[in-house]
Formats: structure tokens, sequence, C-alpha cells
């Protein structure tokens, strides 16, 4: 280990942090800076990470949790859809900006997940007044979405990681508290593959130092059908192979390769058992006689002997398809003489809107419901441009421009949009607050409507962050989750107060919004409101805290 990891991280970190939120304090940035790139292969975002921080008074030694299902957040997944043998991850951060290891921060660490990552709720229930809401709200989720799937004998790996920038390697002393960690977990989920580690400067570094994009080669059989145009391929691909090409290294599923498609895999439905049947039976037809296959678009193709190599690939038609094949490699073995071949189209485009068109394109033999259309419709293709146009780079794409290197305060998640719309426009800030991974699942139309006017995303993103900007002000001493906890709350008010008390399109579009000095005395009494209703997670995300806040007498 040398002294030099700890300084280049340094570095990077604080150029980091100078572009992204420079106003924020070390130890709160390094909170989502360790996640961000150790959460790199999965579909999240920076908006997800800031989602998942937990920190604060009561925390149990743990800053931040993300559970994940196929590589998504679990708020984003129905359990019921869930395929079998779903990849389920659970991860937790300890993530100090310090120099060195703290033993008491591991002890902590090892009761906390003794107390809420148990399945007997009685148990579970009568711990779990010891930590902050949030912490027992992400723990919760997990065991409640581990208890729906784990009839379909979900594939299970924990890793808690505890990270610092310390020079030097965790001594024998930590190794050894990393292990009674690990040996609890163990006798919680005995099935699990699980992780304990202790991340020093140098095992950040490397994964600061992740090249963002995924380069994967997919072996394809005789020679492709190529177009200089793009280029442009079409080829033929042996089951194992393609099997090969959407698996990470580990043999789990490289669910971020499907972010681009319409459709959530559908499950034991028919048409996936007819695949499944192809798949087990094999007849004397080949599969790719009988399947449509499957289209990918990436930004770059190249030929490499028999090897087509692919930069970003994003399978936009064909999950239904790429699912069960992966689900019948990963349980039968794979056998030489099962030549057997898949169809396979390869596009390169790196611009958004053609990107969309070939999306839309592909999906067009079956019906697709609106909201499955995701953000590849010309509502979402108008309003990347018009953001870009002020200054905003709207990410279609988790993590698209942030991998182009734009800075985070640029940068607008479909996570900010839908917070800010049902607050400003729907009128529930405590919706916000407390499910801000679901509101696209229950409240799609008030976020992303055609008969909005641009401006209003533009004045509502805008209006978060300068409430945002104005707590951090006014509030100075306040922590980073009290700061969160009345942030939607006095947007809320707001425009309660500019709109007459109309929460709808057109009166927030037309309202003057209330003046600097008014913004600050709401900023005071949402405040005093939670502080005198208890000031926890419960109390930000309760409908009773939001009803006070909105009727409440502020001076």
């Amino acid at each position: 280990m040398s002294v030099n990891d700890r300084e280049v991280l340094v570095q990077l970190f604080s150029e980091s942090k100078a572009s992204d939120a420079p106003n924020q304090s070390d130890s709160d940035f390094f909170e989502t800076y360790v996640p961000f790139h150790y959460l790199k292969g999965h579909e999240v975002d920076s908006s997800d990470i800031e989602t998942g921080v937990v920190d604060g008074s009561g925390d149990g030694g743990i800053d931040s949790v993300y559970a994940l299902a196929d590589g998504k957040l679990i708020a984003e997944v129905d359990p019921a859809l869930a395929r079998k043998n779903v990849d389920l991850e659970l991860w937790i951060f300890s993530t100090k900006y310090t120099d060195g290891f703290k033993l008491n921060a591991l002890d902590t660490i090892r009761a906390t997940v003794a107390d809420l990552l148990t399945l007997d709720n009685s148990q579970f229930d009568s711990k779990a007044h010891i930590y902050n809401d949030d912490v027992v709200a992400a723990l919760d989720e997990f065991r409640s979405f581990y208890r729906s799937v784990v009839a379909k004998f979900p594939s299970l790996s924990i890793k808690v990681v505890y990270a610092t920038k310390s020079a030097q390697p965790a001594s024998a002393v930590v190794t050894s508290k990393l292990d009674t960690i690990k040996d609890q977990l163990s006798s919680l989920y005995s099935a699990a593959k699980i992780e304990v580690i202790a991340a020093d400067a140098k095992a950040v570094l490397d994964k600061v130092s992740q090249a963002a994009d995924h380069v994967r080669g997919l072996e394809i059989s005789g020679n492709p059908i190529s177009q200089q145009k793009g280029p442009s391929y079409v080829a033929l691909a042996k089951l194992a192979a393609y099997a090969a090409f959407i698996s990470k290294a580990d043999g789990t599923l490289e669910a971020q390769f499907f972010d681009d498609n319409v459709r959530d895999y559908e499950g034991d439905v028919a048409v996936n058992n007819e695949i499944a049947g192809t798949l087990t039976n094999a007849g004397t037809a080949d599969f790719w006689w009988l399947n449509n296959g499957v289209s990918i678009i990436c930004d770059q193709a190249t030929l490499s002997g028999s090897t087509l190599q692919i930069v970003n690939p994003k399978i936009v038609n064909g999950l239904q398809t790429s699912r069960k094949i992966f689900e019948h490699f990963s349980k039968t073995a794979q056998s030489a003489a099962d030549d057997r071949l898949v169809l396979v189209r390869v596009v390169s485009a790196t611009d958004e809107d053609l990107r969309a068109d070939i999306i839309a394109a592909t999906n067009r033999q079956t019906p697709i419901q609106p909201g499955q259309l995701k953000t590849t419709s010309a509502l979402h293709k108008s309003l990347e441009t018009y953001l870009r146009g002020n200054g905003l780079f709207y990410e279609r794409r988790k993590n698209y421009w942030k991998n182009q290197g734009k800075n985070r305060t640029d940068i607008v998640t479909v996570t900010e949009i839908a917070q800010a719309m049902v607050t400003v426009i729907g009128g529930r800030p405590h919706t916000a607050r407390a499910r801000p991974g679901g509101i696209m699942k229950s409240d799609p139309e008030i976020v992303f409507n055609d008969q909005y006017s641009l401006g209003i995303y533009l004045k509502a993103i805008r209006l978060v962050r300068a409430v945002e900007d104005l707590i951090a002000q006014v509030l100075p001493a306040a922590g980073r989750r009290d700061r969160n906890n009345i942030k939607f709350q006095t947007v809320g008010r707001i425009v309660y107060e500019s709109t007459g008390g109309n929460f709808a399109e057109k009166p927030f579009e037309n309202a003057t919004l209330v003046d600097a000095p008014r913004r600050e005395a709401i900023v005071k009494g949402i405040f005093d409101i939670y502080t005198s209703m208890g000031a926890t997670d419960a109390v930000a995300k309760s409908e009773d805290f939001w009803m006070r806040a909105r009727d409440q007498a502020i001076p």
C-alpha cells in the first residue's frame, strides 16, 4: 500500500465534490461517492444513491443501504413478476472520510444487522425503536421483498463495505471484526453469498478508476451480414455464447444491459413458457427458426475474427428470450453438442433520438402500454432538448450524462423530476420524501404528461434546488437528514401560498412564487413544526406533517 493511493483518491474525490456538490461537507459527499462507484455496474443513478443514505443519529453504524433485484432497486420491481432465481443483492455501506478503521464501528454494524436483518418479526419489532426510521425502513423493505420472492429461490448476496481513505490496509484485528459480521449474516441467511470488506484508499481508488464503459464480446457463428452505416451487424450466435454474453463474471445476469427495454420481464406467462419449452426440448428445428431473436443497440460495434466487440450494449428487444436463455444455461450444464443458434441484430447508435426510434420500431409487433415507453417518447426527447437549452442535462438513460463528464449539479434525473412534480402538481410532498422510487409506478401521469408545458418542469426543478440551497443557508447547523426531511414540505408550502392552495398544472405555471424573505420564513416555520413533532424520518414521511406544514400559520 502506498500513501500515493490516498493522495490520488483525495485529489479525485475533491475534484468530484467541487463539481457535483460544492456545498456538502467531505463526510457527507463521501457517503454517496463510495456507493456510486461500487454500484457502477447496476441500474442506479445519482438520485438513487442519494435516496439510499440513512446516515444520522441512530443509524447503527450504517450510512447507506441499497437492495437490488437483477440490478434494479427493489422499489422499482414488482416481486410478483421477479423471475425464478432472481439475483437479489443487499449492499450496506459505512463510509468514513478518515485515515483509519475503527473497531467500535464494526461492533455497531454487527449488532445492527443482527437486530434489523432477522426474519423474526417480533425480534425485529422489539429492536427497531433503537434505530432511525430510514435505516429501519431500508432494511425492512429488503426483508419484505426477500419474503415475497423466497419461494422463487433467489440468488442472494449480501455485501457490507466499510470504506475509509486509509493509506494502510485493515489490520488483523479489524479483519477479525469483519469475520464476526460475516458470521452473524451467515447465521441469518445461510444460503447467501456474503462479503464483508474494509475498503482502504487503494480499494476505493480501484473502483473509482474502473471504466464506466462496458465492452463485451459476443462470439458468433459463421459470417455476419454487416453494414458500414453504424456499423451494424446481423449474426447468429450459439445459445451458450449468448448466455455468456449477458452474464457477469460471477454468473449472475448483467441486468443493466436491459435498462432500455420498454418491457419488464413478464414472468411465467404463456410466451415465456413456450420459449422455455423450446430450449428444454430440442427438436429438429433450430432455435432461431422459432424465435424472433434479439436486438441490441450500442455505442460502437466491431468485428474481430469471430467475435463482435460491443461497447455499452443495450438489449432493446428480446428481453423475454434473453432471460429464458440465461435461466436455461444457469441451471443446465453446457453441452458441446448443443449447437443451436439465436438471431442477433446489433446497431451502433449514439444519437438519443435515433436510439428512441429504434426502440419504438423494434417493439411494434405487440401492444405496449403507454407507461412502458419509459423515457423514449416524444415528450422526453423534447424535455431533454428544452432542459439542455437551459443548461441542464436530462438523463433519459441512467448515468448517461454522468459518464459523459457532466457535473452532477447540471444533471437532472427521472427521480428528481418525479419528486418535484408529485410535490408541485400532485400536492403530496410526503410521497416525494417517503417513496421516491415508487412514484413512477403510482403516479406516472402526474410526473410526465403531454399536456404540460415544458417550462413547468424547469420551474419545478429550479424551485426544489433553490429550496435545497436556502435550507442550507438558513439552517446551517441542521444535518443532511433534517434538511432532506423538510425540503419537499417547504416546496409544497411555497406552492400552496403562491397558488392560493391550488395544486395543478396551470396555477403552478402561472404563479408568481413568494419572494425570498417569505421563503426564508417558511423554511424556519416548517423546521419548527418538524421539530415539534419529533424531528424523525417517520414524521417527514407522514401525511400529518404535510397537513400541518400546509395549514399551520407561519408568521
